[in-house]
């Protein structure tokens, strides 16, 4: 497992599973689907947590495309 904090200013908990590499740095990739675990086939597994809150990741994934549309 993988965990990212500090995302955007706020407490955040971003672990990611079933990874194959895990090279970990600001703006870098933070690893490549795997299959590791009891698993059938390669897959990502991933949760986020904000200020303990359960956020579904991909409401993330629309704001941030919301927010690049309108600051070109």
């Amino acid at each position: 497992m993988t965990t990212a904090k500090d995302v955007h200013d706020q407490p955040a908990r971003l672990p990611y599973f079933h990874l194959d590499d895990v090279p970990v740095g600001k703006g870098q990739i933070i690893g490549t689907v795997g299959a590791t675990g009891r698993v059938t086939r390669p897959h990502l597994y991933w949760r986020v947590r904000i200020n303990n809150a359960k956020v579904i990741p991909l409401e993330l994934i629309d704001l941030s495309r919301e927010m690049d549309q309108q600051n070109p």
